[in-house]
Protein backbone atom coordinates (compact mmCIF):
# COMPACT_ATOMS: atom_id res chain seq x y z
CA UNK A 1 0.00 0.00 0.00
CA UNK A 2 3.45 2.78 0.82
CA UNK A 3 4.20 2.12 -2.76
CA UNK A 4 0.85 2.99 -4.55
CA UNK A 5 0.69 6.92 -4.41
CA UNK A 6 -2.80 6.81 -2.78
CA UNK A 7 -5.27 7.26 0.25
CA UNK A 8 -4.71 3.84 2.27
CA UNK A 9 -8.58 2.93 1.59
CA UNK A 10 -8.11 3.09 -2.80
CA UNK A 11 -4.72 1.52 -2.32
CA UNK A 12 -6.56 -1.47 -0.42
CA UNK A 13 -8.82 -1.51 -2.95
CA UNK A 14 -6.43 -1.56 -6.01
CA UNK A 15 -4.53 -4.50 -4.59
CA UNK A 16 -7.69 -6.54 -3.89
CA UNK A 17 -8.40 -5.81 -6.97
CA UNK A 18 -6.71 -8.84 -9.13
CA UNK A 19 -8.17 -11.24 -6.47
CA UNK A 20 -11.37 -10.40 -7.54
CA UNK A 21 -10.75 -9.87 -11.36
CA UNK A 22 -11.10 -6.15 -12.19
CA UNK A 23 -8.14 -5.01 -11.75
CA UNK A 24 -8.73 -3.06 -14.99
CA UNK A 25 -12.09 -1.46 -13.85
CA UNK A 26 -10.49 -0.84 -10.86
CA UNK A 27 -7.44 1.37 -12.20
CA UNK A 28 -9.38 3.40 -13.92
CA UNK A 29 -11.77 4.43 -11.17
CA UNK A 30 -8.92 5.06 -8.46
CA UNK A 31 -7.24 7.11 -11.14
CA UNK A 32 -10.68 9.32 -12.10
CA UNK A 33 -10.75 9.84 -8.02
CA UNK A 34 -7.34 11.60 -8.17
CA UNK A 35 -8.71 14.57 -10.61
CA UNK A 36 -10.73 17.16 -8.96
CA UNK A 37 -13.86 16.12 -11.09
CA UNK A 38 -14.85 14.41 -14.95
CA UNK A 39 -17.30 17.43 -15.02
CA UNK A 40 -17.31 20.54 -16.86
CA UNK A 41 -17.27 23.16 -14.03
CA UNK A 42 -15.70 20.96 -11.29
CA UNK A 43 -19.18 19.13 -10.51
CA UNK A 44 -19.20 20.73 -7.05
CA UNK A 45 -22.90 21.82 -7.26
CA UNK A 46 -26.13 21.24 -7.62
CA UNK A 47 -25.98 20.52 -11.66
CA UNK A 48 -28.11 22.51 -14.28
CA UNK A 49 -31.43 21.21 -16.21
CA UNK A 50 -28.29 20.96 -18.93
CA UNK A 51 -25.84 19.17 -16.94
CA UNK A 52 -28.34 16.94 -15.28
CA UNK A 53 -29.62 15.35 -18.74
CA UNK A 54 -25.53 15.13 -19.93
CA UNK A 55 -24.64 13.23 -17.12
CA UNK A 56 -28.24 10.83 -16.98
CA UNK A 57 -26.57 9.42 -20.07
CA UNK A 58 -24.07 8.13 -17.87
CA UNK A 59 -25.46 7.61 -14.72
CA UNK A 60 -26.27 4.01 -13.08
CA UNK A 61 -27.99 3.09 -10.05
CA UNK A 62 -24.81 1.74 -8.37
CA UNK A 63 -23.28 5.42 -8.21
CA UNK A 64 -20.40 7.51 -8.95
CA UNK A 65 -18.01 4.72 -9.46
CA UNK A 66 -19.52 3.11 -12.15
CA UNK A 67 -20.43 5.98 -13.50
CA UNK A 68 -17.05 7.30 -14.10
CA UNK A 69 -16.34 3.88 -15.17
CA UNK A 70 -18.77 4.59 -18.29
CA UNK A 71 -18.06 7.70 -18.52
CA UNK A 72 -14.18 6.52 -19.16
CA UNK A 73 -14.72 3.98 -21.66
CA UNK A 74 -17.10 6.41 -23.64
CA UNK A 75 -14.19 9.02 -23.62
CA UNK A 76 -11.66 5.62 -24.77
CA UNK A 77 -13.92 5.24 -27.55
CA UNK A 78 -13.94 8.75 -29.39
CA UNK A 79 -11.04 9.77 -32.21
CA UNK A 80 -8.55 11.30 -30.21
CA UNK A 81 -9.20 14.35 -32.02
CA UNK A 82 -12.43 14.77 -31.25
CA UNK A 83 -12.37 14.05 -27.82
CA UNK A 84 -12.41 17.89 -26.65
CA UNK A 85 -15.45 18.46 -28.63
CA UNK A 86 -17.39 15.41 -27.43
CA UNK A 87 -16.21 15.94 -23.76
CA UNK A 88 -17.84 19.64 -24.12
CA UNK A 89 -21.21 18.38 -25.57
CA UNK A 90 -21.32 15.99 -23.01
CA UNK A 91 -20.45 18.62 -20.17
CA UNK A 92 -17.16 16.85 -19.29
CA UNK A 93 -13.73 17.90 -18.61
CA UNK A 94 -11.78 16.87 -20.96
CA UNK A 95 -8.57 18.15 -19.59
CA UNK A 96 -9.57 15.89 -16.43
CA UNK A 97 -10.49 12.29 -18.47
CA UNK A 98 -6.94 12.75 -19.92
CA UNK A 99 -5.15 13.83 -16.57
CA UNK A 100 -7.15 10.48 -15.10
CA UNK A 101 -5.68 8.55 -17.96
CA UNK A 102 -1.40 9.56 -17.38
CA UNK A 103 -2.68 8.59 -13.71
CA UNK A 104 -4.06 5.37 -14.47
CA UNK A 105 -0.87 4.48 -16.25
CA UNK A 106 1.32 5.45 -13.30
CA UNK A 107 -1.05 3.05 -10.99
CA UNK A 108 -0.68 0.30 -13.71
CA UNK A 109 2.98 0.43 -13.82
CA UNK A 110 3.36 0.43 -9.97
CA UNK A 111 0.56 -2.62 -9.80
CA UNK A 112 3.16 -4.46 -12.39
CA UNK A 113 6.01 -4.03 -10.23
CA UNK A 114 4.17 -5.39 -7.13
CA UNK A 115 3.94 -8.94 -9.34
CA UNK A 116 0.20 -8.57 -9.56
CA UNK A 117 -1.95 -8.80 -12.44
CA UNK A 118 -2.60 -5.29 -13.87
CA UNK A 119 -4.60 -6.74 -16.90
CA UNK A 120 -7.69 -8.49 -15.30
CA UNK A 121 -11.03 -7.52 -16.21
CA UNK A 122 -14.73 -8.65 -15.78
CA UNK A 123 -15.69 -6.41 -19.10
CA UNK A 124 -19.97 -6.06 -18.62
CA UNK A 125 -19.92 -7.86 -15.65
CA UNK A 126 -17.83 -5.66 -13.65
CA UNK A 127 -20.39 -3.99 -11.27
CA UNK A 128 -19.72 -6.33 -8.54
CA UNK A 129 -16.47 -7.08 -8.48
CA UNK A 130 -15.84 -3.15 -8.02
CA UNK A 131 -17.90 -2.47 -5.71
CA UNK A 132 -16.52 -5.24 -3.60
CA UNK A 133 -13.03 -4.05 -3.95
CA UNK A 134 -14.40 -0.54 -2.66
CA UNK A 135 -16.02 -2.09 -0.45
CA UNK A 136 -12.57 -3.48 0.81
CA UNK A 137 -10.98 -0.69 0.77
CA UNK A 138 -13.05 1.55 1.95
CA UNK A 139 -15.12 -0.34 4.70
CA UNK A 140 -14.48 2.44 7.36
CA UNK A 141 -16.26 5.00 5.35
CA UNK A 142 -20.20 2.76 5.00
CA UNK A 143 -23.02 4.15 5.77
CA UNK A 144 -26.44 2.93 6.29
CA UNK A 145 -29.98 5.10 5.74
CA UNK A 146 -32.18 5.99 8.41
CA UNK A 147 -34.91 8.13 6.64
CA UNK A 148 -35.63 8.92 3.09
CA UNK A 149 -36.19 12.31 3.80
CA UNK A 150 -38.36 13.55 1.74
CA UNK A 151 -37.27 16.74 -0.49
CA UNK A 152 -34.19 17.00 1.42
CA UNK A 153 -32.85 13.76 0.60
CA UNK A 154 -32.21 10.10 2.67
CA UNK A 155 -30.07 10.86 5.76
CA UNK A 156 -27.49 8.59 6.52
CA UNK A 157 -25.61 7.16 9.77
CA UNK A 158 -22.24 5.76 9.50
CA UNK A 159 -21.04 2.84 10.66
CA UNK A 160 -17.38 3.71 11.14
CA UNK A 161 -18.54 4.12 15.24
CA UNK A 162 -20.32 1.62 17.40
CA UNK A 163 -24.20 2.84 18.11
CA UNK A 164 -24.27 4.64 21.18
CA UNK A 165 -20.77 5.78 20.82
CA UNK A 166 -19.07 9.49 20.77
CA UNK A 167 -20.97 10.39 23.97
CA UNK A 168 -22.84 13.46 21.57
CA UNK A 169 -25.79 13.36 19.45
CA UNK A 170 -25.19 11.57 16.24
CA UNK A 171 -24.29 13.58 13.12
CA UNK A 172 -26.38 12.75 9.68
CA UNK A 173 -25.02 11.97 6.32
CA UNK A 174 -26.44 13.15 3.03
CA UNK A 175 -25.59 12.34 -0.51
CA UNK A 176 -24.22 15.43 -2.07
CA UNK A 177 -26.12 17.13 -4.51
CA UNK A 178 -23.38 16.42 -7.19
CA UNK A 179 -23.61 12.71 -7.31
CA UNK A 180 -25.23 10.82 -9.28
CA UNK A 181 -27.16 9.33 -6.96
CA UNK A 182 -28.85 12.34 -5.34
CA UNK A 183 -32.11 12.16 -4.88
CA UNK A 184 -32.36 8.25 -4.15
CA UNK A 185 -32.22 6.76 -1.14
CA UNK A 186 -30.27 3.14 -1.68
CA UNK A 187 -29.88 1.41 1.92
CA UNK A 188 -26.10 1.08 1.98
CA UNK A 189 -23.84 2.92 0.33
CA UNK A 190 -19.54 4.05 0.43
CA UNK A 191 -18.33 6.80 0.43
CA UNK A 192 -14.79 8.28 -0.10
CA UNK A 193 -15.12 11.83 1.61
CA UNK A 194 -17.37 14.00 3.01
CA UNK A 195 -17.69 17.52 3.26
CA UNK A 196 -19.41 19.88 6.29
CA UNK A 197 -21.26 23.02 4.40
CA UNK A 198 -25.34 23.23 5.26
CA UNK A 199 -24.72 20.00 5.95
CA UNK A 200 -22.61 16.95 6.39
CA UNK A 201 -22.14 15.51 2.87
CA UNK A 202 -21.16 12.07 1.18
CA UNK A 203 -18.55 12.66 -2.20
CA UNK A 204 -18.19 9.80 -4.30
CA UNK A 205 -20.83 7.53 -3.31
CA UNK A 206 -21.29 3.88 -3.84
CA UNK A 207 -23.96 1.60 -3.39
CA UNK A 208 -22.93 -1.43 -1.76
CA UNK A 209 -24.68 -4.77 -0.17
CA UNK A 210 -24.26 -4.70 3.69
CA UNK A 211 -23.51 -8.42 3.85
CA UNK A 212 -20.31 -7.49 1.50
CA UNK A 213 -18.82 -5.38 4.76
CA UNK A 214 -18.63 -8.54 7.65
CA UNK A 215 -17.12 -11.12 4.89
CA UNK A 216 -14.61 -8.11 3.11
CA UNK A 217 -13.96 -6.33 6.41
CA UNK A 218 -14.47 -8.80 9.33
CA UNK A 219 -12.00 -7.53 11.51
CA UNK A 220 -13.76 -4.37 11.56
CA UNK A 221 -17.70 -5.07 11.01
CA UNK A 222 -19.82 -8.71 12.09
CA UNK A 223 -23.24 -9.81 11.38
CA UNK A 224 -26.22 -9.25 13.88
CA UNK A 225 -29.51 -9.63 14.04
CA UNK A 226 -32.04 -12.64 13.16
CA UNK A 227 -31.49 -14.20 9.87
CA UNK A 228 -34.53 -12.33 8.64
CA UNK A 229 -33.39 -8.60 8.24
CA UNK A 230 -29.41 -9.33 9.40
CA UNK A 231 -27.00 -5.92 9.21
CA UNK A 232 -23.86 -5.16 9.87
CA UNK A 233 -22.51 -3.34 12.22
CA UNK A 234 -18.89 -2.42 13.66
CA UNK A 235 -16.96 -4.46 16.13
CA UNK A 236 -16.75 -3.56 19.42
CA UNK A 237 -13.91 -5.77 20.52
CA UNK A 238 -11.12 -4.46 18.63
Amino acid sequence: MAELPLPPGLARALLVSPELGCAREMLTVAATLQVHSLWAGGGGERPSAAQAAARSRFAVAEGDSVTALNIVAAFSRQHAPARGAWAAQHWLSARALARAGDVRRQLEARLRAAGLDAACSAGREASVPLRRALTAGLFAHAAVRVSEGGLEGAAYRSLRAPPGGGGGEEQLLYIHPGSVLAGSAPRTVLYVSCQQTSRLYMHDVTVVESGWLPELAPHFYERRGAAEGQRAERRTDS
